[in-house]
């Protein structure tokens, strides 16, 4: 009697520590993140939506991450590319293709160029008059105040 009430005892035990176990398991999902030319995306930010678990992409555009269940979703980003949101599923391996976002720049950036806005051409040598740091006596700005000198 008492070895069946222990038996019990300890498949009960068994019971609460897997279950309790896996209401901590991570799902562990890799993949790859390219462009539309299908290059890899190097250094792509990964991360789960609404969580503190990120990654970024290696050399080849590969990359792993845990996420605490299958409906966790997967927010991919990079400088220059539409954000692409993905729920995982029950897939454990990802293909993610990110599409350029097409964003100009802003006009001062674009005028960075541009002689007439304002920019050093960029054959522009120090000394030359183009107001650098190098125009004139290599001393000036340097010389003390004092008459003794």
């Amino acid at each position: 009697m008492k070895n069946r009430q222990s038996m019990k005892r300890v498949s009960l035990l068994l019971l609460a520590l897997c279950s309790f176990a896996f209401s901590f398991a991570q799902i562990s999902v890799s993949g790859k993140v390219m462009d539309e030319s299908n290059e890899p995306i190097i250094g792509a930010n990964v991360t789960v939506k609404g969580g503190k678990t990120g990654t970024i992409t290696d050399l080849n555009g590969n990359f792993k991450v845990s996420v605490p269940k299958q409906s966790s979703v997967l927010v991919f980003s990079f400088i220059g590319y539409t954000t692409k949101e993905v729920t995982v599923g029950n897939k454990k391996t990802l293909t993610v293709v990110m599409k350029e976002d097409g964003v100009q720049l802003d006009d001062e950036a674009q005028n960075f160029s541009d002689p007439s806005a304002g920019s050093v051409p960029s054959d522009a040598a120090p000394g030359d008059g183009d107001g650098r740091p190098g125009d004139g006596d290599p001393l000036e700005g340097r010389q003390a105040d004092r008459p003794d000198i």
